[in-house]
């Protein structure tokens, strides 16, 4: 099966959310091992200070979704946009805002899936897009929920990733520079003795007092980000500080900022980066990476979320159940969609979900004289975050075919499945003259071939190449004005 165009099945939500917590809680929270980077080390030498343009950046991300070798353990779709709106979200106050470039990349390979740094370097080398920032989605990324590598791209846990964490923010800020607020500290835990003055210098780094006099070439070299000592995952009080308290090297107490993504706070103390964090960042794009800048401008958001069904109607009975149509009205704005069908009004449980990348699409999944309902929840590349619409439900029939058109007496296509690069025959017998719409959608729902037909009385025959097709599994829709009619047709 060709995985960019795999149906994507949910479990019951409290379920998956159970199964979130529990992959989540065996993993490090982050694997990042450069430190400081160059470039930010130059940075700061030369003052540290960016004059932003108060004009957003819009920067692009490639997301691979990995799997096992056998195609199973994918994120579905449905979660990808719920972690990228809490990403855009976490930006927000930043300036810069993310899109999605292009398709999902699919990967499938059980040692990108559970990887060590090595494979995840062999993963990045063998996949990357260039002008983007590449990030990969896999169940173990050498055991962490994510990391950064400065130069490749970012590995991110997928059970890392629920609309509450902020682990993408936090190895996005690595990736345009950004070092831990407790920079030099990695590799301590919780049985320091915080309660004692810290030395002066710990991990070869020059440790930061609370009065801030060395803050500029001490720590992470940001004087807005105080004293951070704490390099393991801690949680905080009602004002987000750190509930344990610290000491630096002149003996004032204080307890750590858990607002700033950039520490190893609890993901619900976390809030912002720092406004210095924020001209490092803008700085890095500008200065380093300016490839990434000027690909796209911000998009229109999509403002209403209406399910105006073409077929199946609300209330409606279809006369199939196998290859029944689902077609809408587009929303404004949208340029993808996932699409739910369940047995249950209020979804409870999702039976069939689908990324569609059109307005209709074909299911074979469905039972006959079964009363499903279906929903649909539009995006685009930079707005992520809608929700789904009302449901639509319907009765399916006990036939297994889709014959709607009165005066197509017969229709067949051959040879099916027919090999790529082989022409394939479509052959209509028909009663009466009809003028037809005739597409070629993929699972998907794109459009890969389409033309007008002008059938007469009698046997008509049209020819289809296959040169510009991949293999995988299309539909040919007829549409006239008396009705439509669906076929699939497979390319081997």
């Amino acid at each position: 099966m060709n995985i960019k165009t795999i149906l994507l099945a949910f479990f019951v939500m409290a379920l998956f959310s159970q199964l979130h917590a529990q992959n989540a809680k065996d993993l490090h929270f982050c694997g990042t091992q450069e430190g400081k980077v160059d470039w930010l080390v130059r940075y700061q030498q030369n003052g540290g200070h960016f004059e932003r343009s108060g004009a957003s950046l819009f920067l692009p991300i490639k997301i691979h979704i990995v799997g096992d070798s056998q195609g199973q353990g994918f994120y579905n779709v449905h979660n990808v946009l719920n972690a990228f709106c809490t990403l855009n979200n976490d930006f927000g106050l930043s300036d810069i805002q993310f899109f999605i470039a292009g398709d999902f990349n699919y990967i499938s390979n059980s040692n990108f899936y559970e990887h060590t740094f090595q494979q995840g370097n062999q993963m990045m080398t063998q996949n990357n897009f260039s002008s983007v920032i590449n990030c990969y989605i896999v169940a173990d990324p050498a055991g962490n929920c994510g990391y950064s590598n400065y130069n490749r791209g970012i590995a991110l846990a997928k059970g890392c990733l629920s609309p509450n964490d902020h682990t993408w923010a936090h190895e996005i800020g690595h990736f345009l520079s950004l070092p831990h607020t407790f920079y030099g500290w990695e590799g301590t835990d919780s049985d320091f003795p915080y309660n004692l003055p810290a030395p002066n210098y710990v991990g070869g780094e020059v440790v930061e007092k609370i009065d801030g006099s060395n803050c500029q070439y001490a720590a992470d070299g940001f004087c807005d980000t105080p004293p951070d000592y704490l390099a393991y995952r801690w949680p905080c009080n009602g004002d987000s500080l750190s509930t344990k308290s610290q000491m630096d090297p002149d003996s004032v107490t204080f307890r750590s900022d858990g607002t700033l993504f950039m520490s190893y706070a609890n993901d619900n103390c976390s809030s912002r980066f720092s406004e210095e964090q924020i001209d490092a960042m803008h700085a890095n794009v500008n200065e380093d990476r300016s490839y990434l800048i000027g690909q796209m401008d911000e998009l229109s958001p999509i403002v209403d979320v209406v399910l105006n069904p073409i077929v199946p109607k609300k209330g409606s009975t279809v006369d199939f159940f196998e290859n029944v149509l689902f077609e809408w009205e587009p929303v404004a704005n949208a340029d993808g969609y996932i699409v739910e069908v369940s047995r249950f009004q209020n979804f409870a449980l999702i039976e069939h979900s689908y990324h569609v990348q059109g307005t209709s699409f074909v299911s074979e999944d469905l039972k006959a004289g079964k009363t499903y309902y279906w929903r649909l929840r539009p995006y685009n590349a930079q707005y992520t975050c809608k929700q789904y619409s009302e449901s639509a439900g319907f009765l399916t029939g006990l036939l297994s075919g889709v014959r709607d058109i009165e005066e197509v007496k017969s229709l067949s296509v051959a040879p099916n499945p027919v090999s790529f690069g082989q022409a394939f025959f479509i052959d209509l017998n028909m009663e009466a003259p009809v003028t037809m719409d005739v597409k070629l959608l993929t699972l998907t729902g794109q459009t890969a071939q389409q033309f007008r037909w002008e059938t007469n009385t009698g046997l008509n025959r049209k020819v289809l190449d296959t040169n510009a097709l991949l293999p995988g599994i299309y539909f040919l829709q007829l549409q006239s004005e008396s009705g439509l009619m669906s076929y699939k047709v497979v390319v081997q």
